[in-house]
């Protein structure tokens, strides 16, 4: 049996490679980093969540998601995929 797109794969656009490109540079950085993202952002919990979710002091949740947001930038823009996109 032929896979249904075989030969002919549907062009997923830039949103699909936009995010493959997100995924690579989370891919790159340290757990926690990704850890207040992803609760953040993946999990859609506000700052005083995502602190009660890790035990943390609000001004802690927000300086590591400052830090953890200013890497992501980082490593977009080190590989090519800066504010341009």
């Amino acid at each position: 049996m032929r896979p249904p797109f075989a030969g002919n794969e549907p062009d997923l656009g830039p949103a699909a490679d936009e995010r493959l490109t997100i995924l690579a540079a989370l891919a790159r950085m340290s757990a926690d980093d990704r850890v207040v993202l992803g609760l953040r952002f993946g999990a859609d919990l506000e700052v005083p969540d995502l602190a009660d979710a890790l035990g943390i002091r609000l001004g802690t949740a927000k300086a590591r998601l400052h830090r953890a947001l200013r890497r992501l930038a980082t490593e977009l823009t080190e590989h090519g995929e800066g504010d341009d996109h």
